[in-house]
Parts: structure tokens; C-alpha cells; sequence
């Protein structure tokens, strides 16, 4: 099975890394990222929808080669995402929707599990961050550019909505 790299996929792959399980290719978390979850497993993977399992906070699927495929795009993260594009853009994008928050309070952005990895993947994205003990921050003043990079392609309602009050106050 060849399976082609597309921006979707790169989405897909943020969202994984920040959640996944150790039953096949799956990820924990509320109703929202489980809903975002089999949406994009069914549309972007072609995943068909009686194959995915639901189990108190987990939804996943079995499928070796699809996550032997997103397990090798994570551990080359920063060859694959070498460049500011939109590849790059949505692979930070599923991770802001996978461990993504909006601290109204410092008027900033941050992620909870990122690696210094998917950092540097940021930073060549033009966005400086900053590590306060687990959770990496965007600085303030790019909030606007972020807010520009991501609001497109985020999927996660609550967390839009967040962001853009956030760009509202601070506009």
C-alpha cells in the first residue's frame, strides 16, 4: 500500500502525536478530538468507519502500516517539516488542536506535550516560542501571526473560538 503525504496527512499526524495510544493508530481525549479524530481518519485515510473502535476515552483503528507510516513521519518531523509551508503549517496546526490551549490572562497561546522538535518545526514557521516548565509558548506578539496560520485549518470549535476572541482583544 503507498500512501501519499499531503498537508491533510501532516494534520492527522500532529493530532496523533499529541494523543496517540498504545492500541493501534488511536488517541484519548474528550468527545470534540475523538469526533476531529474519526472524521479525519475516515476522510484523509480512507478509513472505513466499521473499523474504528470507540472505548470510554479512546477511539482508534488497527492498521500496522498506517502507523508504522505516521510513527516514521515523527521521528523524521524535522526533515519532513524543513520548510514553511503548508505541509509544515498543518502539521503544527493538529498539534495545537491535540494539546493546544488560549491563556486569556497573558494574552498567548501554548502547548502542552510538544517536543523540542515540533518547537523548532514552529520556529521555522517565524514563531517564537518560549518554555515556561511543561507547556511552550507562543510569544505574545505573534499571536496575531498564528492566529493567521492556524484559524484555517483548525478543527476543534472551542478552541477556535477561544483563539479568536483572543485576536479580537488584543487587535
Amino acid at each position: 500500500m503507498k500512501i501519499k503525504f499531503s498537508p491533510d496527512i501532516a494534520y492527522f499526524t500532529g493530532l496523533w502525536k499529541t494523543r496517540k495510544i498504545c492500541e493501534g493508530v488511536g488517541i484519548s481525549g474528550d468527545t470534540e478530538a475523538q469526533q476531529i479524530f474519526v472524521s479525519e481518519a475516515i476522510k484523509t485515510l480512507g478509513i472505513s468507519p466499521e473499523k474504528i473502535q470507540v472505548k470510554e476515552d479512546k477511539v482508534y483503528f488497527y492498521h500496522s502500516a498506517y502507523r508504522k507510516y505516521l510513527q516514521n513521519v515523527v521521528e523524521d518531523e524535522l526533515e519532513t517539516f524543513k520548510w514553511s509551508n503548508a505541509f509544515s503549517r498543518k502539521f503544527v496546526c493538529g498539534l495545537f488542536d491535540g494539546c493546544g490551549g488560549v491563556d486569556m490572562e497573558k494574552g498567548t497561546v501554548y502547548f502542552a506535550r510538544v517536543t523540542d522538535a515540533d518547537q523548532l518545526v514552529m520556529e521555522r514557521l517565524g514563531l517564537t516560542t518560549r518554555r515556561v516548565g511543561s507547556r511552550l509558548y507562543i510569544t505574545a506578539r505573534l499571536v496575531p501571526t498564528f492566529g493567521k496560520l492556524m484559524l484555517s485549518c483548525m478543527k476543534r470549535g472551542e478552541l477556535r473560538s477561544r483563539l479568536e476572541a483572543l485576536l479580537k482583544r488584543s487587535a
